[in-house]
């Protein structure tokens, strides 16, 4: 046996045979052991008589389905061999013991049914078990029969379902719809059993004296009504069981005198019990205006548009009285002592514009009754007489909750417009809409609009278009508009160093603003230039630029470039000649940028502690007309190669702004594709930029998210630069500069 068995063995044998032997003392004599041993196998074969010290091979009968596990005596494992092999010292009894193999699973799924006891229209089951599959029948459906996945068929219900693999099956019902009609018939009957999908006709009962049929409608689940059709007959497709309901009201005859019902021609109208109805007057006749709505003489609305409600039969009369016709005031600010000749508008120290200031004590405005809105025409001068060159409007904002929203300055077709504060009598736009100002300004004149011409303004009220009527009067009041006011003595230049009248702006192998080639216009006007495209002929043309140009077109000679984009904005100075002109790519020489110089580390870096960071304090600016942007690349050491930088952003200037005493932002930084938020924190000039101190939070920011995961806030971070060229054939982006030596810690 081995030392395992004959262990247990020995065991087993010094119990017994210490409850067997006499006390000491006791005399007895002792058996010899046997010389034949038994060896019983439970679960396998190879038992029977052996004598000791023979050898026993014993095997295991694995079940199917099953894997052997050990070989155990008395509960106790003795091997996991199989077959086993030990010497025989007693009598001893092996068990064989098995593990079940896990069994694969399937998924069955049952559409319209479940599977097994589960109550699921889906379920894992063991593979090569065989399971029921129930349809789920109903008095509304008749089980006609499974479709099983694969192409079979069963007409068993339960099916029972011997599972080789996954399987779908689909239940095929014949269903059914319950009908039921309230205050009509389906087939003669109030109710119907039909097939699902089946089409059905209900027709309503004869109406009830004085009522007639309105429509017919079922309850939601809030018991609400949901209108199906208007006819007392209605057929519809039977999707599922419902209640239809027929509906009767009341009807009534309502009439109008000199009115129609509105958006119809006709002046009399059927309609349900509580129904309402908008009724307009007809043409007043001449010198005459409408005054309101009568019924039995009676006046009971001056809304011209007017809706009633009709609960019986009516018949309403459009009335009509005297036109008073009343002029609206013309707009005089003489009682303003401040202002007597410019009051209707003027700009104020701070720089905000005033309105609507006719008088010093606040109590006289262009907004009277009867005032639609005031026109505000636009002069070169302020001889009386002379010629308006445009307009633009001021109303009341329909749309005001507060003063801060309290009218609308708008160009007269309405697409520009300003949020005007105050109220009547009492009007501004603030100093920071100033520009504002100018650009509607510049729409409502055009081309007209210089920079340079002062523009002056007279005012005119508009009237109201309807007459206004009172409940107590019979007559109406027609307003017309007031006469044109004095022109105003105040008046508006946007640069007073612009010359005041207008250029001649030719272009050649392109339009302005889409469609023209020629205009008249003045200083400071934005034009939008458009290249028509490359020449016809062979070559591998691209646009060079927009260029001035003197001479004939057949003589022509190229000046200064103007733009690099075929798509160009491009700011009226002078009378000019502008030429699109495209080259063949292979004979255009390009030229890099110049490198930003680094050497002394000041391109960026801290002033001091806590302080502003300046920018673009090198030997030069970095920035010029041929920059697009400069680009910042962020290292981890000042002694990194320029390739390893682990971030970057994007730093733009406009060249033309100052920061005017640091008030004005004149640039902004964005991350380094561009896209995100611009961060418009840079103030000073060229070749001096600089960012406040309490701007460094949002640059840390945008330089933290360039910098993402690589970022340390123990870490010092240096800077080099690129200046990115302006779209153009003939330039590149310059080199990068030194790293700086000037860390940054953010």
């Amino acid at each position: 046996m081995t030392r395992k068995i004959r262990m247990i063995v020995c065991a087993l044998i010094a119990l017994a045979l210490a409850a067997a032997l006499p006390a000491c003392g006791d005399s007895g004599d002792v058996t010899p052991a046997a010389a034949e041993v038994t060896v019983t196998v439970t679960g396998g074969a190879g038992g029977g008589t052996y004598r000791e010290g023979d050898t026993c091979a014993v095997t295991a009968e694995v079940p199917d389905g099953h894997d052997f596990v050990e070989w155990t005596v008395y509960g106790i494992k003795v091997s996991g061999d199989n077959p086993y092999a030990f010497v025989v010292d007693f009598d001893v009894a092996l068990t064989a013991v098995f593990a079940e193999r896990p069994k694969e699973q399937c998924r069955v799924v049952v559409n319209g049914g479940t599977v097994g006891d589960t109550g699921l229209g889906a379920a894992s089951v063991n593979k090569g078990d065989t399971v029921a599959v129930h349809a789920d029948v109903s008095q509304a459906r008749v089980f006609v029969k499974w479709l099983i996945g694969g192409g079979g068929e069963s007409a068993q219900n339960p099916y029972m379902l011997t599972v080789t693999g996954d399987a779908e099956l689909t239940a095929v019902f014949d269903e059914y719809c319950m009908v039921s009609v309230s205050g009509g018939t389906i087939d003669g009957g109030r109710n119907a059993v039909v097939a699902r999908g089946a089409e059905v006709t209900v027709v309503a009962n004869a109406a009830p004296d004085g009522q007639r049929f309105a429509y017919w409608y079922t309850l939601d689940e809030n018991f609400d009504e949901v209108i199906l059709a208007e006819t007392p007959t209605y057929t519809f497709n039977a999707d599922e069981s419902v209640k239809v309901h027929s509906k009767y009201k009341y009807s009534f005859t309502l009439t109008v005198s000199n009115g129609v019902i509105k958006d119809t021609p006709d002046e009399s109208a059927t309609v349900d019990d509580g129904a309402k109805v908008t009724v307009t007057p007809a043409a007043a006749p001449d010198g005459k205006a409408f005054i309101g709505w009568y019924e039995d003489g009676v006046k009971i609305s001056v809304q011209r548009e007017y809706t009633l409600t009709v609960e019986s039969d009516r018949e309403i009369s459009a009335g009509f009285g005297d036109a008073v016709e009343t002029p609206l005031a013309t707009p005089d600010s003489s009682s303003n002592s401040s202002y007597p000749t410019s009051g209707i508008i003027y700009r104020e120290g701070g720089g905000a514009v005033a309105f609507d200031r006719l008088s010093t004590a606040g109590d006289k405005t262009m907004f009277t009754e009867g005032t639609a809105y005031v026109v505000y025409s636009i002069y070169t001068a302020t001889t009386q007489g002379a010629e308006s060159m445009g307009e633009i409007k001021l109303a009341l904002n329909p749309d005001a909750s507060n003063a801060q929203n309290a009218a609308l300055l708008t160009s007269m077709d309405g697409e520009l417009s300003i949020l005007v504060k105050g109220e009547p009598a009492n009007f501004y736009i603030d100093y920071y809409q100033y520009e504002d100002f100018q650009d509607l300004l510049k729409y409502a004149l055009g081309y007209a609009y210089s920079a340079g011409q002062t523009y002056y303004f007279a005012a005119q009220a508009v009237a109201v278009e309807e007459p206004a009527v009172t409940m107590e009067d019979d007559f109406a009041i027609v307003y017309t508009d007031s006469e044109v006011s004095a022109i105003g003595t105040h008046g508006f230049r946007e640069n007073a160093s612009a010359p005041p009248g207008l250029f001649t702006v030719t272009t050649r192998n392109g339009t302005i603003d889409g469609a023209l080639t020629r205009v008249e216009t003045g200083y400071g006007n934005k034009l939008a230039l458009l290249a028509d495209g490359p020449p016809t002929e062979p070559g591998d043309w691209v646009f060079f630029g927009w260029y001035e140009v003197t001479g004939n077109e057949g003589e022509e000679i190229l000046g200064n470039l103007v733009s690099n984009t075929p798509a160009y904005l491009y700011g009226v100075t002078k009378a000019v000649v502008l030429k699109a002109v495209y080259m063949d790519r292979k004979d255009i020489v390009t030229t890099p940028l110049a490198t930003p110089d680094n050497s002394q580390s000041k391109l960026i870096y801290v002033e001091r502690e806590n302080g502003p960071i300046a920018l673009d304090r090198g030997a030069g600016s970095m920035f010029g007309t041929s920059v697009e942007y400069v680009m910042f690349y962020i290292y981890s050491s000042e002694s990194a190669e320029k390739s390893a930088y682990v971030g970057a952003i994007r730093m733009y200037v406009d060249l033309n702004a100052s920061s005017g005493g640091g008030v004005n932002m004149v640039g902004y930084f964005t991350a380094a594709d561009g896209t995100g938020n611009k961060i418009n924190i840079i103030r000073g000039n060229l070749n001096n930029y600089y960012l406040e101190s309490n701007a460094r939070t949002d640059f840390a920011n945008l330089v933290k998210a360039a910098l993402g995961v690589n970022y340390n806030s123990a870490n010092s971070y240096y800077f080099a630069a690129q200046a990115v060229a302006v779209q153009s054939p003939t330039l590149e982006d310059s080199g990068i500069s030194a790293i700086g030596t000037n860390g940054i810690k953010f």
